[in-house]
């Protein structure tokens, strides 16, 4: 399938890509503009969460300026702009 690339993340520096066009075994560092766009793709293609090791990571989407700090995903108006993350109802013992 042509234009189709695969990412898999393996830890929060070091992912693969896969795609019909990339050359194999290349190695290749990313600025963190790219990242941040990675971070926004995987964030939009997310079915309910988005995980990561801390809310400092960077992801850009179309409609901003920069890159926007993970912290500021809830803020997001592209996702609504809640003020605060939904929280779990307590569980009662």
């Amino acid at each position: 399938m042509k234009n189709t690339q695969i990412l898999v993340p393996l830890s929060s520096d070091l992912a693969i890509v896969g795609g019909f066009e990339l050359k194999p075994g290349v190695v290749i560092d990313i600025d963190p503009a790219h990242l941040a766009k990675i971070n926004g793709s995987i964030i939009l293609h997310a079915a309910h969460q988005v995980y990561a090791k801390d809310e400092e990571f960077g992801y850009l989407l179309r409609h901003h300026d920069g890159i926007q700090r993970g912290s500021n995903l809830f803020r997001d108006a592209f996702f609504g702009g809640r003020a605060e993350p939904a929280r779990s109802a307590p569980v009662s013992t």
